[in-house]
C-alpha cells in the first residue's frame, strides 16, 4: 500500500473525488494507508491513498505543495475540464 504523502492534507468531512471510478464522496476517518469515504449511493468504502483527488472549485484558496510552483497561493479562477490546468489569481 501506499503511505499518505505527508504534503497532503486532507480532513474529515472534506469533499473528494475517487480516480478508479469519478464518483465523489466525504472522508470519514484517516488511515495511514487509505482513508474511509462516504460515497453517495454506496455507503463507506476504504479508498487507498493513490486513488484520490482534492476537489478544488472556482472562489477557493489554495497553495501548492509540490512541483514546479511549489509554495505558489491564489485563489482559483478557472478549472479546465479534467482538472488537470488550474490557474491562479495572483500568479
Amino acid at each position: 500500500m501506499f503511505p499518505r504523502p505527508s504534503e497532503w492534507e486532507f480532513e474529515e468531512g472534506e469533499e473528494i473525488l475517487l480516480h478508479n471510478s469519478t464518483k465523489y464522496g466525504v472522508i470519514n476517518p484517516l488511515g495511514p494507508h487509505w482513508m474511509e469515504v462516504l460515497v453517495t449511493g454506496e455507503g463507506d468504502v476504504r479508498v487507498p491513498w493513490l486513488d484520490i483527488q482534492k476537489v478544488v472549485s472556482v472562489g477557493q484558496f489554495v497553495e501548492v505543495t509540490t512541483g514546479v510552483y511549489c509554495g505558489q497561493k491564489g485563489w482559483v479562477d478557472t478549472i479546465v475540464t479534467g482538472g488537470m490546468y488550474q490557474e491562479l489569481s495572483g500568479w
